[in-house]
């Protein structure tokens, strides 16, 4: 028979391999965004370092759990929304700002994916400031590796869209 310090750190062992697997699952979302960013042609340090930032953040965030754990699955899912637009709008339409003259082409897909993302993130996101601003800085990270080769004006555009959407759909929420 085991010993009480024996089982306490079997125990514990157990504990710690199921937070890591937990938080391995994110790579199912993180690492396809990273790999899908890449194939658009923008400088592959700016996507690496990115994505390097998104993946150990939601990694870490779900194996720390309590508020951070609960800030990734929504945090994510505004992501992926606000990446999958600015995405699609350079693979599908050509968008891509190289010059001064395509601003509208930049500004139009990032604000759409922001305000889209930001209202994903707002109804999803826990009422906790805790455990929204987290998530709203994972949507962020998530939503630029689809804006990297839109320029600043387009990532701006996302940036700013993905917090009045998430402080719109909160407000709208806490009103209705």
């Amino acid at each position: 028979m085991m010993d009480d310090a024996t089982l306490r750190a079997a125990a514990r062992a157990a504990y710690e391999r199921g937070r890591v697997r937990l938080a391995a699952e994110t790579l199912l979302v993180t690492a396809p965004m990273v790999v899908a960013a890449s194939l658009l042609g923008a400088p592959w340090p700016l996507v690496a370092g990115l994505g390097a930032v998104l993946i150990g953040a939601s990694l870490w965030m779900r194996w720390r759990g309590l508020d951070w754990g609960a800030a990734v699955a929504p945090g994510l899912a505004a992501g992926a929304l606000g990446f999958a637009i600015p995405w699609a709008a350079q693979v599908f339409g050509g968008a891509a700002c190289a010059s001064a003259g395509c601003a509208l082409h930049c500004v139009l897909p990032g604000l759409t994916g922001g305000l889209l993302a930001g209202g994903v993130l707002g109804t999803r996101a826990d009422v906790r400031w805790s455990v929204a601003l987290p998530a709203l800085g994972l949507a962020t990270l998530a939503s630029a590796l689809g804006c990297l080769t839109l320029g600043l004006v387009g990532l701006g555009a996302l940036a700013g869209a993905l917090i009045v959407g998430t402080g719109t759909s909160r407000w709208l929420a806490r009103v209705g």
